[in-house]
């Protein structure tokens, strides 16, 4: 008798799909987010450094995740002139775009993995606008490797204009991101 209730407590606890969740923090050292925004004269690109981040994965699968983005953390890289890199870093950081004063971290919240696509909000100067791009990721046993595929958002929907209309003008609508996060349990 207590043979048959101990095998019919195990089959109903294996018959279960027991779902385990890991965590895994990033490492702010070896992941990066790089920019590039494009203009009439050529283009302009740099990182922004990510401030704290996690990615939460069950059976295998990306479930969510939070990513905070220091954009007081922005750098040029497309030139040595350091007088250029200030003055691109200003336009960028003023009020009309970024407004890095009133906003110094702009949010990334995973919403859900699908096909390829990850999918989430995008926060910045407080407006948030759900997204989609491709990333390809790899789990091992205490890591987590993810590297998007490329794309771009229309900085309007976040209300990010230049100050100077002749470079508003000239600066392409489309913002280009490139995404490698490295975490770890």
């Amino acid at each position: 008798m207590k043979i048959n209730i101990l095998t019919l407590t195990l089959s109903i606890l294996l018959s279960f799909n027991i779902a385990y969740t890991q965590t895994y923090k990033v490492d702010l050292e070896k992941s990066k987010l790089e920019w590039k925004s494009v203009k009439i004269t050529g283009e302009h690109y740099g990182e922004v450094k990510i401030q704290s981040g996690f990615v939460e994965i069950e059976n295998g699968k990306i479930i969510g995740g939070n990513f905070i983005i220091d954009m007081k953390g922005m750098s040029v890289v497309d030139t040595d002139d350091e007088e250029k890199q200030k003055d691109i870093i200003d336009d960028i950081s003023g009020k009309t775009f970024f407004n890095v004063k009133e906003f110094p971290t702009a949010k990334f919240e995973i919403t859900k993995y699908y096909n390829g696509f990850l999918y989430g909000d995008l926060t910045i100067k407080g407006i948030t606008v759900s997204i989609q791009f491709k990333t390809q990721f790899k789990i091992g046993n205490k890591s987590f490797i993810a590297k998007t595929i490329p794309f771009t958002i229309d900085r309007r929907k976040w209300k990010l204009k230049l100050s100077n209309w002749i470079k508003e003008s000239a600066v392409d609508n489309e913002l280009e991101f490139n995404v490698y996060i490295q975490a770890i349990k």
